[in-house]
């Protein structure tokens, strides 16, 4: 349960841009949601007391891993995401969760069978470019495919009716990280196979979540970006939305990649893109720390968000974040 004292009615944010074609007369609560750091759903339900406590945040973000959610082949277990609904729930606020497969370290959080089981062949492959490493579930080989096309069902019959559902980003991010490997790709990697499979998981999606919001994650796409404006076109045509992890505006590439998207696509679809820990450290074109108020106010004026995610870090959100929302009185699209 939440805390005594909390206001139950859901904070009434004004909103300067027209409701998203495809949210028209459906499940449709934007604004800006806390995002805690933990990438794995660990998360306590104290945790979320800073979106239940301040009336800025409509709710909170949380990320599972498709290990948790699925320990076993066809055994799943959202006892967490339930656990996490009510308590926010109790509140009057939102939960919109995230589903991670991708890692960063040798840790992986594909289910053991994907990864042992034959008919998988392998179930990920390793990603590497840029010096880091960890794991990519093989979402382009069939096998792999059905069965996370499988969990999402599965979610959506837990989940999609319940008003304070608010959506899933049901693909975390689009970079595998194997650019350096372009020549001779890893798991049978193709662009083209990767987009067909990215579209398939959108169907499936849409035709499970028919009231919540869905978000993929389009940041990049590796070995052929062109993809990247495929999956898009396809997401406006399932009705479904795009995003991605972070809100970048002077980095090299994603203003004049991914975020072109954002404008072009208008209001025919929800756009919800998260603002990461590292993103308040992100440098001006003149070499200055970006401020959060010019994070929000890119967010909204560039990309057209109608979702935007702040992570916790450090005191970012108390010192930054929360008076910069206070400031703009939520102007948000």
């Amino acid at each position: 349960m939440a805390r005594l004292g909390i206001r139950k009615a859901p904070y009434n944010h004004p909103v300067s841009q027209p409701v998203p074609l495809s949210r028209v007369g459906k499940k449709f609560n934007p604004g800006n949601y806390y995002l805690p750091r933990d990438l794995g759903g660990g998360v306590s339900t104290s945790e979320l007391d800073v979106a239940v406590d301040n009336d800025e945040f409509v709710g909170a973000q949380v990320r599972y891993t498709w290990k948790s959610l699925e320990p076993t082949k066809n055994n799943y277990n959202f006892s967490a995401i339930t656990t996490h609904l009510n308590y926010m729930a109790a509140a009057g606020k939102q939960l919109l969760i995230q589903i991670n497969h991708k890692t960063y370290s040798d840790s992986h959080w594909t289910p053991d069978y994907i990864r042992s089981d034959a008919e998988y062949d392998g179930g990920v492959v390793e990603q590497t470019a840029g010096g880091g490493s960890g794991y990519f579930a093989m979402l382009w080989d069939a096998e792999v495919q059905a069965r996370y096309e499988a969990l999402i069902s599965a979610l959506a019959t837990s989940f999609d009716s319940n008003p304070n559902f608010e959506g899933v980003v049901y693909l975390s991010e689009s970079i595998i990280g194997i650019w350096d490997s372009c020549q001779s790709p890893p798991g049978g990697y193709t662009a083209t196979k990767y987009v067909n499979s990215m579209n398939a998981i959108t169907t499936t999606a849409a035709a499970s979540f028919t009231e919540s919001n869905l978000i993929n994650y389009l940041n990049f796409f590796d070995c052929n970006s062109s993809k990247m404006h495929v999956a898009t076109i396809h997401a406006i045509d399932e009705g479904t939305g795009i995003g991605g992890p972070d809100i970048l505006p002077y980095d090299p590439n994603l203003p004049t990649g991914a975020y072109l998207n954002y404008k072009k696509i208008g209001n025919k679809c929800v756009k919800g893109t998260a603002c990461q820990w590292a993103d308040y450290d992100h440098l001006t074109d003149q070499g200055k720390k970006i401020t959060t108020d010019e994070i929000l106010l890119y967010g909204k004026d560039e990309m057209g968000l109608n979702y935007i995610m702040w992570e916790h870090h450090d005191s970012e959100i108390d010192d930054q974040v929360l008076p910069t929302l206070r400031k703009y009185s939520w102007m948000f699209p």
